[in-house]
């Protein structure tokens, strides 16, 4: 393949060159908990970032598995929730994927397009009294 070509190419590699890597290393390797250490899953390490995810990801050993939480349509993303911070407000979560990651989420969730479901809300029976119960 023309893209697998020696990364570079019979020259010296540069503290940048190795921050670069271990950059890369950290942005997209999944943490394997049983083994206290991490691995990169080329399938799993291209799921896009969602506050508000259609999968989740458990490891066992050297494993890592995908589980579906909701229907995913046929051309939908496969996105995980890089931080696991669904409990946190939207600017602490959005500030943590700047620094983490190098982007700033524009998922439904921190838009406002969808409801914050971890957030106060309205209680719908209020009206009737039936939420004071």
């Amino acid at each position: 393949h023309p893209a697998a070509q020696p990364l570079f190419q019979g020259r010296d590699v540069t503290d940048q060159d190795l921050a670069r890597i271990i950059g890369v290393l950290n942005t997209n390797c999944h943490t394997l908990e049983e083994l206290g250490g991490s691995g990169l899953f080329l399938l799993a390490c291209i799921c896009e970032h969602s506050c508000t995810p259609n999968c989740s990801y458990n490891s066992n050993g050297t494993d890592i598995f995908l589980t579906a939480l909701a229907d995913i349509a046929p051309g939908d993303s496969i996105t995980l929730d890089y931080l696991n911070q669904f409990y946190d407000p939207t600017e602490e979560r959005r500030e943590n994927l700047l620094e983490s990651y190098g982007f700033t989420c524009n998922c439904p969730k921190c838009t406002g397009a969808v409801p914050d479901r971890c957030r106060a809300f309205v209680c719908p029976n209020a009206a009737s009294g039936a939420g004071d119960r």
